[in-house]
């Protein structure tokens, strides 16, 4: 069968299958009718990929189709790669600049090599009222632009950009490496609207600093209200085991309990360290978290726990502790751990398992 005998809504099926760029290289001035079917599958696109497009084919996207359905993308992707060399000029150039995308909400900038370039993008930028993602990737460092809400930092060493043109004035979400750098602190002048961090921590050598900083966030966080541990440190240390043999083995740093922040109330505990492995807490680390600031205001509560009693001493003893979700080292193949729990803590607490993680279980306190 011809391809031109199918009905348009055929056409538009396959049409999904296929690229931006593919599309146009394949069907554009193949006749009047897919011309059409172009311009109508576009205007309900609102994701436009430029990478990989050949130069004759972008310049006739650029004047003759996306008119059409500019303001219908808000989701576009570029590069100045070796593929696509100079495709961002045309984009921040006067002839076609990147703030003509009025309801962009959303803008990849892949392999830029010049720091002035860079600038002239933040300053076009400004202009769009809906941009709420950039992702800037160049060498693999990264970096994101205002009106953000989430935002994944860590050091950079890129050097030449003038961070008093990023700033992210209205984050609620922030994934954070310490230690950070001075420029961390230039894009990101306040935290008033952060709800929820997420902390990474993998220098051992600068751990009090860590600290520090981490308190000083709190500190300027009134609307914090989770808190997210992906990892933290541990460190080599030599025992004696029982054949008086000198062995190595990995002391583990816990979480920064002692900091305190009087809005959180969501500890997500189910951190790694360096190597992936999981940290399981034991008495005494229950004890230490029982007895932390974060730990006696906490109500919502992610951890995995070496033996079946810390579960007991942790609904007995935080006494705000609202929701449990918790994952026992010690539960045995076919062992019920939901009923032996059930004889020993109060009539009130409900359990029920997690369907995405079937050895996780979640009580409801009260």
């Amino acid at each position: 069968m011809s391809l031109e005998r199918l009905a348009n809504e055929l056409l538009f099926d396959v049409f999904e299958y296929l690229s931006c760029v593919d599309l146009f290289h394949a069907f554009n001035e193949l006749n009047c009718r897919f011309n059409s079917l172009l311009i109508e599958y576009f205007r309900h696109q609102t994701y436009f990929d430029f990478r990989l497009i050949f130069k004759e084919d972008l310049s006739m996207i650029r004047r003759r189709y996306l008119p059409l359905f500019i303001n219908e993308i808000k989701s576009i992707c570029l590069s100045d790669d070796d593929q696509t060399p100079h495709e961002i000029d045309i984009f921040i150039s006067r002839l076609y600049p990147l703030h003509r995308f009025q309801n962009l909400q959303s803008i990849s900038l892949l392999n830029i090599y010049s720091i002035e370039k860079i600038n002239r993008i933040l300053d076009d930028l400004q202009q769009i009222p809906y941009l709420i993602n950039l992702n800037l990737k160049q060498y693999n460092h990264y970096l994101t632009y205002n009106y953000v809400e989430n935002l994944n930092y860590c050091c950079t060493t890129l050097e030449g950009i003038n961070f008093s043109k990023i700033q992210f004035c209205n984050l609620q979400h922030l994934t954070l490496t310490f230690p950070y750098d001075d420029n961390f602190r230039c894009i990101v002048p306040q935290f008033k609207n952060l709800t929820y961090l997420e902390i990474i921590m993998v220098n051992l050598s600068q751990y009090d600093n860590d600290l520090q900083q981490l308190q000083i966030i709190f500190d300027q966080a009134p609307n914090l209200y989770r808190l997210k541990f992906h990892s933290w440190l541990s460190i080599p240390s030599k025992f004696e085991n029982k054949n008086k043999k000198t062995s190595n083995q990995t002391v583990w740093t816990m979480p920064p309990f002692s900091s305190r922040s009087s809005s959180v109330r969501y500890l997500d505990l189910r951190g790694i360290n360096q190597s992936g492995q999981s940290h399981y807490y034991n008495d005494q680390h229950c004890l230490s978290l029982i007895r932390s600031p974060l730990g006696s205001q906490c109500e919502f509560l992610r951890i995995e726990v070496e033996k079946r009693t810390n579960i007991i001493d942790l609904v007995n003893r935080m006494n705000h502790l609202r929701t449990l979700n918790v994952l026992c080292r010690d539960r045995k193949r076919n062992d019920d751990l939901v009923k032996w729990l059930q004889a020993r803590l109060p009539s009130t607490c409900s359990f029920a398992k997690d369907s995405t993680s079937p050895n996780d279980i979640r009580l409801w306190i009260r």
